[in-house]
C-alpha cells in the first residue's frame, strides 16, 4: 500500500496493518538445532522437542574421503595451483 503526501487518515489504516499478531495465531516451542545446518532437509527439523533439548548434539554427515589425484606429468611450465 501506498501513502502519498496528501493521504490524510491513510495512516490509521496503515498502522492498522502493522498490528502485532493475536496470541492465540502464533505457537511458540524448540525445535533441534539441526535446522541450523543447510543439509538438514526434514519435516522432522520442526518438530517440537522437550524444553532444553534442542542444544543435542547433531550427528553431522560422514565426510567422503578424497581420492588422491594422480600427479599430472611435468610440462616443463611453473604452476600457481
Amino acid at each position: 500500500m501506498l501513502i502519498g503526501p496528501g493521504g490524510a487518515g491513510k495512516g490509521t489504516v496503515a498502522a492498522a496493518l502493522i498490528a502485532p499478531a493475536d496470541e492465540g495465531l502464533l505457537e511458540v516451542y524448540e525445535v533441534s538445532t539441526a535446522v541450523n545446518r543447510v543439509a538438514n532437509d526434514s519435516a522432522a527439523l520442526i518438530a517440537p522437542v522437550p524444553a532444553g533439548a534442542a542444544q543435542a548434539a547433531v550427528n553431522p554427515p560422514a565426510a567422503k574421503e578424497k581420492k588422491a589425484k594422480p600427479p599430472k606429468p611435468s610440462d616443463g611450465q611453473a604452476s600457481l595451483f
